[in-house]
Formats: C-alpha cells, structure tokens, sequence
C-alpha cells in the first residue's frame, strides 16, 4: 500500500497589494496526491520485507564478532588431521617397504642399521632366556671351552663335577687327582651357577690345570623352583648344584656313558704298601723305592671306573654302604641322628635310614626297610637308558611329593598342624642325605648296577673322629669326604691325603683351614 501525503493546510486569500483588504479572497486550491508510479511488469519486484525482517536485520547488525580463540580451535582441527595423515603414510611405507635381497648393497650395510640390527637380536635372544626361565623344563647352558672341544664321543671319558663359588677349590682338587692318575683322555664338564662361571675359568688358566680339556657350563637353578624344602640346620643341602646329577641327560650330549663326582671327592694314585704317598712324578717315588726296596703298587685309573659294566635295564651303577668295612659300620651305628618321634635310632646303611615308613605312601612303594642304601656322590651312568626310563621325571615327581614333615603331635594339637602331620611325606630333612639323595634311592629301587667297592670309600666326613684302618684306605682308588667334616676345612680326619691333591687358587679366594690358622 501506498502512504497518504501530508494534509497541507488551505490557503487564505492575500489582499493584492495596494488594496485595504477586504472582501476580495483568492480562490482555495485543492492539492491532490501524487498519483502512484505504474509499477514495470518486465523487472522484478522485491516485495516489502514486513516489519519482523527488518527486525531481524537489525539483531543481525547487533551480534557480536566471533572470538579469536574459536578460529584457533578450528585451526588446530585441521593440523591435527594432517598429522595423522601423514603418520599413518610413514607407517604404511615401513611396513610395507621392499625387503633388500641378500649381498645387495643397501642401507643395511651402514654401521647404525647393523647395531639396530643387532639389538633387535639381542632382544630376541633376552625373550628367549626368559622363555627357558618361564618354562623350569628348559636347562639354560653357556658353555666356554678352551680350543676346539665338541660333544662328540672321541673316545674321551667324560667327567662330571660340580663347583659351586664357596668350594672352587674342592673341586679343582678333584680334578686334579683325577688327571694325575689317569693315561685315559679325559674331557670335564664343571657345572657352576651363573656368578662362578669366571671364577672357574680363571682358576684353571692361571693354575697348573691349565692343560686340561674341560667345558663350564651354567646351570639354571629355575629348574627346582617349587621342588626343594630343606630345614635353616643345612642350609648347604638346598644349594643348586647338589641336584645337578638329576639332569644329566640334559647337560651330556653326544656321549652314552659319563661319571659323575661329587666335588669332595679326590683320586688315590701310585702309592706303596708302607704307607708312603710321593706325588706323581716326583723324583721322590724313584728315591722312596730304592730306599724301601718293595715293588710299588699303581693306584686307581679313571678308566677302571669308566669301564665299570651296567647291567641291561639300568641306568646308573652306584657303590652300596654295605661294602663299608665291619668296624665303619659300627661306627656309623653310633652316629646316627634322632629322627623320629619315639627317638629310635636307625642306621646309616639302609633306606630306614633315609626315609620315612611312618608314611603310608612310603610303606606303599614296597621297598625294604633294611635293604642296602647307596651314596649318589659317585654316579656311572648309562645317558641313554636314563632318558628312556626318564629317570629325572622320577626324580622330580619324588622332590615333589615331599614336604616338610613333622612328627605325629599329641591329640590336643590343632587340626590344622595334625593334617600337616600326617600328610603322606617320603623323607624327613633331619634324616641322614638330606634332600638329594632320598630322590634317587627311591627312582633306583633295586635298579642299578654295582661299582667296585674300592672305587667309592666314603663317610670320611661323618664325623671328626671317623676311623678307617691304614691298610683299607691305602687299597682304596677313591676317598670321598661325604658329611659336615670337609678336609679343606677344620675339624677333619685324612686331610693330608687329600691336601696332596690341592691345587692353590690363583685368585686366592679359596684358601685352606688348618688349627695353626
């Protein structure tokens, strides 16, 4: 619609100049509006946006301008998109790069490819160790060798000798007498824990051992994790490395036969019969025998031993405690230990005296009470035949079995501590071998092969005061210091005779304890 004009107010009428007024009045002109525009067909008209479009121009004008930290945020969107982007293109070209051919000449030559390389190996090989420590079937051995030695049966008798830390110098002792009174080959594994393996080898190429063909090799204590309960009264019986003639079949490769020697044990060589020990070699023998006159005797060889023949079916020979002389037997009888509840005393010599048959799961195992018991310090072993039979599961499974015992408490007692009471144990920690010999008496039950007596005198550690006679241990090849009275240490009986065989530590770390001090 179109608007009114204005009412314009009327006119009056104006005298002519010169005239007094009057009646003379000039005519009232009516002012008509302006008629409206003829609106043109041919263009387009906008039509009147009505009063609430003008309103809304009017907030629109009104609104303030936008913030500059909202553009920021809108910015950083569209980065953080990009680096995305081009992140994932970085990956997708790593993993889908061409792998160079082998001798092609690329950036894999470059000294910082090859250490990138080589600790990416590293790291494989660290998952591997902890694989093996994961899995307690798995024996983690680093061997170190002095020239080329290779599991390989040459002909060599190979030797088995543990050598833990503490007594490095027992068992090079052992060692020693062994390659002093042998003309056999001889090749020795000395098995050792992982903090030993370098004091083992200098102890050899600093030494006069230095010529003998030996391996180390490191054993993985993970392997009894959760087998071995021992009481805080021998702490030494629980050590690692007493249960290493457990795994033989898993430390020896490419040999069928092996000896294993306890490390307190020594080899007996040419000695006469007047009770005269020269060492070997020594100008001292050829003066002993024109001064004496009496025909020397030759002294033990390893390969006697070696030789030792195992039955068909058995897999180790042992030496049994019933060899032991009349008067050591005896004596052994006097020294046995309180083990049981009503204080009885048993014997040294069978396997009442290592087992528990208060035990119904013992009584169960259908072995004589007073069958003859054999000391492991000194093993022949068939490899082969121990893998078949799987000798180490049997082992195992027996560690496992036992716990510690107690003795049956009065009624009185909780129920707790009379169910742990009368839980079916094999063998009592307080009993004479601890808790590695128990295992193989119980594995080899009327199972094994005998050694020649002479090649396993034992129990010279038993006691302070444990007495052989002169002429029985001047037939024996071997000594073995068995028991709490080592001859390195102080109280011991016959630590001359194996002090002949002592070879000084280089390192002197391991020294000998004597009453002068």
């Amino acid at each position: 619609m179109g608007t009114l004009p204005p009412p314009t107010e009327p006119l009056r009428s104006q005298s002519p100049p010169g005239s007094s007024g009057g009646l003379y009045q000039k005519p009232v002109q009516i002012r008509r509006p302006a008629a409206p525009p003829t609106p043109d067909l041919g263009r387009f008209t906008e039509p009147d946006p009505g009063p609430l479009a003008a309103l809304g121009a009017h907030l629109k004008r009104s609104r303030p301008a936008r913030p500059p930290f909202a553009q920021l945020i809108s910015l950083n969107r569209v980065l953080l998109m990009l680096l995305i982007l081009m992140v994932y293109i970085i990956l997708y070209s790593k993993v889908h790069k061409v792998q160079p051919q082998p001798g092609s000449a690329d950036e894999s030559d470059r000294p910082e490819t090859a250490a990138v390389h080589k600790a990416a190996e590293q790291k494989v090989e660290q998952r591997q160790v902890e694989q093996r420590q994961a899995d307690p079937r798995q024996v983690e051995l680093k061997v170190e060798a002095i020239g080329q030695v290779e599991d390989v049966d040459d002909g060599s008798i190979l030797v088995v000798i543990c050598a833990s830390r503490e007594r490095m110098g027992a068992a090079m002792t052992t060692i020693n007498s062994v390659r002093s009174n042998t003309q056999a080959k001889v090749l020795f594994y000395i098995v050792t824990l992982r903090d030993s393996v370098a004091y083992a080898r200098q102890y050899i190429e600093k030494s006069d051992l230095k010529d003998i063909k030996f391996k180390i090799l490191e054993f993985n204590p993970m392997i009894l994790k959760g087998k071995i309960k021992t009481d805080s009264s021998r702490p030494d019986l629980k050590h690692p490395l007493n249960f290493v003639r457990f795994y033989l079949p898993l430390l020896v490769s490419g040999y069928k036969k092996v000896i294993y020697l306890d490390d307190d044990i020594i080899v007996q060589g040419t000695r006469s019969d007047d009770g005269f020990h020269p060492p070997p070699n020594s100008h001292l023998l050829l003066e002993r025998r024109r001064e004496v006159g009496r025909i020397e005797r030759e002294g033990g060889d390893i390969q006697d031993l070696y030789n030792t023949k195992l039955d068909p079916g058995h897999a180790a020979a042992f030496a049994t405690d019933c060899d032991l002389p009349s008067e050591v037997v005896r004596s052994m009888g006097m020294q046995v230990r309180q083990h049981t509840c009503v204080g009885s005393n048993v014997g040294q010599t069978t396997y009442m005296g290592f087992l528990d048959y208060r035990r119904e799961k013992v009584r169960e195992l259908g072995m004589n009470p007073s069958e003859c018991s054999f000391n492991p310090g000194v093993i022949v072993a068939n490899v082969e035949e121990w893998r078949q039979q799987r000798i180490t599961k049997q082992l195992e499974n027996c560690m496992q079995d036992n716990v510690r015992p107690l003795c049956v408490p009065p009624v009185w007692f909780s129920p707790r501590i009379l169910f742990s009471a009368l839980r079916d144990n094999l063998y009592s920690n307080s009993m004479a071998g601890g808790v590695a010999t128990p295992p193989m008496l119980v594995a080899f039950y009327q199972k094994y092969s005998d050694i020649d007596p002479s090649w396993h005198v034992g129990h010279l550690g038993w006691s302070p005061d444990t007495w052989y006679s002169e002429s029985f241990l001047q037939e024996a090849n071997l000594l073995h210091w068995n028991g709490r009275f080592k001859p390195w240490d102080f109280p011991s009986v016959y630590m001359e005779m194996w002090e002949r065989w002592f070879v000084p530590d280089p390192t002197g770390r391991f020294m000998l304890v004597r009453s002068n001090g």
